[in-house]
């Protein structure tokens, strides 16, 4: 009977746990789809992007060529030795860059 029990729970909690990611999906696509909506507003305007202000163009530059041959870990170490930011954030930025630049 325990058994039965246990197992009716866990198939209760897979179905629960599908449901919930499965509901994220269209929002975190809105989401996306905002962000890329505002960094082509923020382009417009000429407005530079957190970080991005303190990196030299040149480097800049080569940051982006690197994510877009996807050595995104060259692209972390050279944002860090310019920056001198934790690993943690300089991926974050590289993320960010690498998505923002995909959207446009």
């Amino acid at each position: 009977m325990e058994f039965i029990l246990t197992l009716i729970l866990i198939v209760l909690f897979v179905i629960l746990v599908i449901n919930v990611t499965g509901n994220l999906g269209p929002s975190a696509k809105s989401l996306r789809r905002l962000e890329r909506r505002f960094d082509l507003l923020l382009d417009h305007l000429g407005v530079a992007e957190p970080g991005a202000a303190a990196v030299p163009a040149k480097t800049l530059a080569k940051i982006d060529e690197l994510i877009a041959n996807n050595m995104m870990g060259d692209a972390r170490r050279i944002y860090r030795e310019v920056t001198g930011t934790d690993p943690d954030d300089a991926a974050a930025w590289v993320r960010q860059r690498a998505e923002s630049r995909a959207g446009s």
